[in-house]
């Protein structure tokens, strides 16, 4: 008769016998370690480029990782761009960075700084960043620097905003000449006006209206240009009971992005022409003298002059009086 206890007890003993071999690594496979992919950042280590630039790296995974992860890109302190100057702007703590995401499964993958194009003028500065940090944890991660010198860009636009808007009253009722339709166009002729220039972005009905001078465009080589503004539409002002008569100046403001000279650089420079329209002028024809603009090797120079008397024009227009009150050089 086989007894049950020996059976059991023998099977008892096998189990303890097979625990004991593999504690002590008998007859069992090698167990190897898992080791995290590296990840190499490539990237040049110090680089010129301009406002509007993009710099590239690359991103190198010895071993692809199973599911998307992100590392970081980190603004340094001895840098002199700030959080605005490129796409490194996400504030954290003191510092500025960027978060990037590598997808799943990839071994290489490619991304970019976009350093940012403004229309402030500001000397050369210089944007340090590292690439990677202690926060990823999916990968063996290799910190990368790079220097990037960012130099200015100065626009090859001069821009030119004419404003002849004006709020007036009849009777008891508010109104402004842009409210009623009151349209003023500008005319841009060549030095001596003997011929109009073919540039019409002036003259859309809108109030203000806006004028460029582009350095590229064939409209504009060097030379002198004349602004004139002609009023194409009174809106029935003149003819409008009870109207307190008054002057309808007209105010240029202008800018160059980039321009190193704060005071033709940034919003809200502005001079107002000498010659104006009134609320009893009819669209006679006539136009006034609004401006000069000199354009030579790439320096505008706007001139606000009262005094020449100008001939040469065509028939049907007539010019006010030129007279010279002073020059602003945009470079």
């Amino acid at each position: 008769m086989i007894n049950i206890k020996s059976i059991k007890l023998l099977g008892v003993g096998g189990l303890f016998e097979e625990v004991t071999s593999c504690d002590n690594e008998e007859d069992v496979a090698n167990i190897e370690n898992i080791e995290k992919p590296t990840m190499t950042i490539t990237v040049d280590p110090a680089i010129t480029v301009e406002e509007g630039a993009v710099v590239n790296y690359t991103v190198t995974l010895s071993e692809p990782v199973g599911q998307p992860f992100h590392f970081f890109i980190l603004r340094e302190s001895s840098s002199t761009a700030d959080g605005d100057d490129s796409d490194v702007a996400d504030q954290s703590g003191v510092t500025f960075q960027q978060s990037v995401e590598i997808p799943a499964f990839v071994t290489t993958y490619t991304g970019s700084i976009t350093i940012s194009e403004d229309c402030t003028g500001e000397p050369t500065e210089t944007l340090n960043l590292v690439f990677g940090d202690t926060r990823t944890t999916a990968v063996n991660i290799v910190p990368a620097t790079t220097s990037i010198t960012i130099n200015n860009v100065l626009s090859n636009d001069l821009n030119l905003v004419l404003d002849y808007d004006q709020d007036f009253s009849i009777g008891p009722d508010a109104y402004s000449l842009c409210d009623i339709g009151y349209d003023v166009d500008f005319i841009v002729y060549n030095e001596d006006f003997s011929a109009m220039i073919e540039d019409f972005s002036a003259q859309t009905g809108a109030c203000p209206e806006e004028l460029t001078f582009n350095l590229d465009d064939a409209n504009y080589p060097d030379g002198t240009y004349q602004i004139t503004a002609y009023l194409y539409d009174t809106a029935g002002l003149e003819d409008a009971p009870f109207l307190f008569p008054f002057d309808i100046p007209i105010t240029v403001s202008y800018d160059r992005c980039g321009s190193l000279n704060s005071s033709l650089a940034d919003d809200g420079n502005s001079f107002v022409a000498t010659d104006v329209f009134n609320s009893y002028t009819s669209t006679s024809g006539d136009e006034i003298y609004i401006a000069t603009v000199v354009v030579s090797n790439g320096v505008f120079t706007i001139v606000n002059n009262d005094e020449e008397v100008v001939s040469g024009r065509p028939a049907h227009r007539n010019v006010n009086k030129i007279r010279p009150v002073g020059k602003r050089s945009i470079r």
